[in-house]
């Protein structure tokens, strides 16, 4: 089996904000206010692909973009089975679900924030 040489790999942080109630104070600081992107008021959607400056290895390949999609997963490239079916999913579909539901933008006040972030809390 062929090894990966990993150097200045970075940190990801993905936070989804919905029309949801929890303690604000267990957050990181959100919101366009506070750097992050906005995803767009969709139902399944993503975003396209986003260039980020640290290479982030994920299954058998090391990627420099990375999706965002509305319900909840980031991906390599964009994912087009949006129900969250058990894993694994069909067709080997390669994504990081911290919040996979099925999530329509266009029926709340919901939104989805981004950010990436690199060494702030090592």
């Amino acid at each position: 089996m062929a090894s990966l040489k990993l150097e200045n790999c970075g940190i990801l942080l993905f936070i989804i904000v919905t029309n949801c109630t929890i303690a604000e104070e267990l957050l990181l600081p959100f919101g366009p206010e506070n750097g992050d992107k906005t995803a767009g008021v969709n139902d399944d959607g993503c975003t396209g692909p986003i260039r980020i400056s640290k290479m982030f290895p994920f299954f058998d390949r090391i990627h420099d973009t990375l999706v965002v999609c509305t319900n909840g997963v980031i991906a390599p490239r964009e994912v087009f089975h949006y129900s969250p079916d058990p894993f694994p999913q069909l067709n080997d579909v390669q994504m990081i679900a911290p919040f996979f539901a099925d999530v329509d933008l266009t029926e709340n006040d919901g939104r989805v924030y981004y950010r990436f972030v690199y060494n702030e809390f090592a």
